[in-house]
């Protein structure tokens, strides 16, 4: 062989192997293909000076057949991108992606002078990511009327025009064709019409909205006929009088982790409609969102089969105004599941408007309104939770409590006007911030762990809160691990104290104190003019104990409602003292139980109850204390208070054992001053000092042999009457009467009447003044058995010293053999 021969058959060989070489490589990289990436620069350095360079390169050499990824230079890039007609070899391997060199969205901004920044037809696969762009005038950034689906928009800032109805995503599928996985994801979206706007002609799939923050000049989202569409932990400023979220036809949708936050004077939440709900089921949940609007909070119109857990919504707005027709939440639909929301008006309008459906399950939820109409159940207007079980059957768990948030773009619990607990959802494990749902949890969307207060506090501009209404919103927020003291500073207040439940942690040892810092009721005055009787109240005490109130001034500056202090329910071991108590001024003769200064009334039960040291002033009763007759609640002591100008001074029914003692009751009305009806064994009346036009009224009172009422060491003007009562000591009391003359006046009567239930029996009369000076009776009996009575000084200006044995008596002695008593008066 010549070496010529031997030359090439060594070249041959060396071609073979690289050859061989070559195809294995790209055998190897066609199973592992790493993507094909490629810079776009304008300096030129890169492989294309212009997007619009590169995607056209790009459909020139059709079809791909890997991952394509171009990195943009940063600067600022004005070009319009056409994406016109498949991408063949594109699938969701071999995807296009247009991304930002820098790693930086605010580096590279890309925008045209005119039509729209993006258009797409029919292209597929492509991925925008960490891009700025910015719209020209009446243009959108990213249009597509004939969409096919498979787009990806993630961590882009997108800057749409200011005026005008152009949306910055607007994507709409071809004819006959769905909108298909669709992904965007970390975007910012500035102004603008609506952010985004997606619509599907057949049901769209895999629908991905989260995580982007909007302020745009309309609507936020509006998504129309998919399934499944998640919308998930968006940040949304809704600067429009339209609603945030707007989906129609959607099934099998989650909305969850959501902040809306409206800044105009009619924005609305979130509006949901399923037009063919008749036929499908919308199978949607609504979970874990805060919504403030200043509208509509929540609209859910036609659907079926709908889970609403854990939501927030507050309809307020800044600086606050009032709408009358605005909602919480609006449902005409079916089949809803409500639990652990919060639906809060503040602007005086309805918390709520149900469909009357069965289907509905609704309960565990806060409904509130600061109006009069808490809201609406089909047509029926709704005013308290109790009408609402009435017409519903439904929320019996529900709470009707006030709830402060850190700020109306912040709607995490800052205070609650009681506790609010909801219960378990076990699909539901956390809350909108990801922390860890409690067993039983918090209502709304905001899981919140109490920190209890050990340490006193002070109420007022230089104090630890501002107003009383936040003080007691902590309170209940957070609860007490101690006995603590709220002090309020000097100065006028015009609030109202809530006190709707036990306050968490109070007890025997943890006593929940609220007093002026300075002990004196004058330097701190509580003013509230209520309009209706649901608010009429400056303090109120509903199923709440271990709670002192001591020096301060309560003023209740409403007319036709009036009341001062409202204890309902079961309310046990409180103690008022040193408290000044102004109630409305009645000088029409016309006064009604809304007018009262101190008033529990509703067969409530209150036990170990101290009102100490107090100043009653005007009003309807001074004290009215209607309870409960089955439990007659014992432990009731009202010592050394004025009690003054009030239509009626005290009245207390269906009380164990009630105390009045060391009291100064006068007024200027025909009414009792002190009544006291179906009270039971002990009840004590002593050292009392009582002027008015009518004394004291003891009706159907009856004590047992060793339980024996008192009535002892008392000044009353102008009388005494007991009917059908047993058992009581009436001993060194001074009773006269006064006033023009008036021979029917009796300064002490004792009458049985056969059409009440008692008996007037076992009474004993001992060491007692009865002076009339209105030439009247001075001891009317009418009735009664085993009346003891004697060394009482009987006296009259007029003919008949008494009456007795259904006859007048002009004589103590007449009075004497008539009576079989006062042998020694």
């Amino acid at each position: 062989m010549n070496i010529s021969l031997k030359i090439l058959n060594i070249f041959k060989f060396r071609s073979q192997l690289v050859l061989t070489f070559a195809f294995s490589l790209f055998t190897f990289s066609s199973s592992f293909s790493a993507p094909q990436i490629y810079l776009i620069d304008p300096s030129g350095s890169g492989d294309y000076k212009s997007i619009t360079e590169a995607i056209d390169d790009l459909y020139s050499s059709l079809p791909i057949s890997n991952e394509i990824i171009y990195k943009i230079a940063s600067g600022n890039y004005e070009e319009q991108l056409i994406f016109n007609g498949p991408i063949t070899g594109g699938n969701a391997t071999n995807t296009i992606t247009f991304a930002s060199a820098a790693d930086d969205s605010t580096q590279v901004n890309i925008g045209t002078n005119a039509g729209n920044v993006i258009e797409i037809d029919n292209a597929q696969f492509i991925t925008f990511s960490k891009l700025t762009f910015t719209a020209p005038s009446n243009a959108r950034i990213i249009n597509s009327t004939n969409c096919e689906g498979y787009l990806t928009f993630t961590n882009n800032i997108f800057n749409g025009v200011s005026s005008g109805n152009d949306d910055i995503i607007n994507l709409i599928s071809g004819n006959g064709q769905s909108l298909d996985n669709i992904n965007i994801s970390g975007n910012i979206f500035n102004n603008g019409n609506d952010g985004i706007n997606l619509t599907s002609v057949n049901i769209g799939q895999n629908l991905d909205i989260a995580n982007n923050i909007f302020s745009t000049k309309n609507r936020a989202i509006v998504c129309t006929n998919f399934n499944s569409p998640d919308i998930l932990s968006n940040t949304i400023t809704n600067n429009s009088n339209d609603f945030a979220l707007w989906l129609i036809g959607n099934t099998n949708y989650s909305i969850a982790k959501n902040k809306i936050n409206t800044t105009t004077d009619l924005g609305s939440g979130i509006y949901i409609n399923n037009p063919n709900s008749g036929t499908t089921y919308d199978n949607g949940t609504i979970v874990n969102n805060f919504i403030q609007a200043s509208n509509i909070g929540l609209s859910l119109d036609e659907l079926v089969s709908v889970d609403i857990f854990f939501n927030t919504i507050n309809i307020e707005n800044f600086p606050l105004s009032t709408k009358s027709t605005s909602y919480a939440v609006y449902s005409t639909s079916a089949d809803l599941d409500i639990k652990n929301n919060i639906f809060h008006n503040n602007r005086n309008g309805k918390s709520f408007r149900f469909q009357n459906d069965p289907s509905n399950q609704n309960d565990y939820n806060v409904l509130f309104t600061n109006g009069i109409t808490l809201g609406e159940y089909s047509t029926t207007p709704i005013t308290s939770l109790s009408d609402l079980h009435s017409e519903s059957g439904m929320d019996f768990n529900s709470k009707q409590a006030e709830i402060l948030f850190n700020s109306l773009s912040n709607l995490h619990l800052s205070g609650i006007s009681q506790t609010i607990y909801g219960t378990q959802i076990t699909s539901i494990t956390t809350d909108i911030d990801g922390e860890s749902r409690n067993n039983p949890p918090i209502i709304g969307a905001d899981e919140y762990k109490p920190n209890p207060i050990t340490n006193d506090k002070l109420i007022g501009a230089s104090g630890d809160y501002n107003t009383i209404k936040e003080a007691m919103c902590d309170l209940y927020l957070n609860g007490i691990d101690n006995a603590v003291t709220f002090y309020i500073l000097d100065g006028s207040y015009i609030d109202q104290i809530n006190f709707s439940e036990n306050i968490p942690g109070s007890s025997a040892s943890n006593i929940f104190t609220l007093q002026s810092e300075s002990n004196n009721p004058k330097n701190v005055e509580i003013n509230y003019t209520a309009s209706d009787s649901l608010r009429n109240f400056v303090i109120k005490i509903n199923e709440a104990q271990y709670i002192k109130i001591k020096n301060l001034t309560l003023t209740a500056d409403g007319t036709s409602f009036a009341k001062v202090v409202w204890l309902e329910n079961d309310c046990n071991n409180l103690e008022f003292y040193g408290n000044i108590f102004n109630g409305y001024e009645i000088t029409n003769g016309l006064a009604s139980e809304e007018q009262n200064v101190f008033s529990c009334i509703d067969s409530s039960v209150l036990i170990n109850t101290a009102i100490l040291n107090n100043e009653f002033n005007n009003g309807s009763s001074g004290i009215m204390l209607l309870l409960n007759n089955n439990t007659k609640p014992h432990g009731i002591v009202i010592n050394n208070n004025i009690i003054q100008d009030n239509y009626s001074g005290v009245n207390i029914y269906n009380a164990d054992s009630p105390i009045i003692s060391y009291n100064t009751i006068s007024n200027n009305q025909y009414s009792y001053i002190l009544s006291l009806y179906e009270c039971i064994d002990t009840l004590t009346i002593e050292s009392n000092k009582i002027n008015g036009k009518n004394g004291v009224n003891i009706s159907q009172c009856n004590g047992t042999d060793l339980l024996r009422g008192k009535i002892n060491n008392n000044f009353i003007t102008p009388n005494l009457y007991i009917m059908n009562s047993s058992f009581i000591e009436i001993n060194h009391n001074s009773i006269q009467s006064f006033g023009a003359s008036y021979s029917n006046s009796r300064v002490f009567e004792l009458d049985y009447k056969n059409i009440y239930t008692g008996t007037l029996e076992n009474l004993n009369i001992y060491n007692n003044i009865f002076n009339n000076i209105q030439d009247g009776y001075a001891y009317y009996t009418d009735g009664g058995s085993n009346i003891s009575s004697n060394y009482n000084n009987l006296f009259t200006t007029g003919e008949y010293i008494g009456f007795a044995d259904g006859a007048d008596t002009p004589l103590l002695t007449d009075f004497r053999n008539a009576s079989g008593t006062d042998a020694n008066s």
